[in-house]
């Protein structure tokens, strides 16, 4: 059995109704939020820097990411 059939079997029994596409997303948001960029996270993922910029536009709120981005410069100075 593959993980897309394990991930299958645990959400049946869990009740909750997401699929493995919807978990990449979320990871890649929390990514954007971390600060990574959009080239990091495509190639994290497999996917094209224009299709995590595509998702970053639609899902990710610009305030978060600043904030996000100002701890990470104070934590290197």
């Amino acid at each position: 059995m593959g993980l897309g059939s394990r991930f299958n079997d645990a959400k049946r029994e869990s009740g909750i109704d997401v699929n493995l596409h919807d978990l990449r997303g979320t990871f890649a948001t929390r990514c954007m939020i971390a600060g990574l960029t959009d080239q990091e996270i495509a190639d994290i993922l497999g996917w094209s820097s224009k299709e995590v910029a595509r998702i970053r536009v639609k899902y990710v709120d610009q305030a978060r990411v600043v904030v996000a981005i100002g701890k990470r410069i104070s934590s290197v100075v």
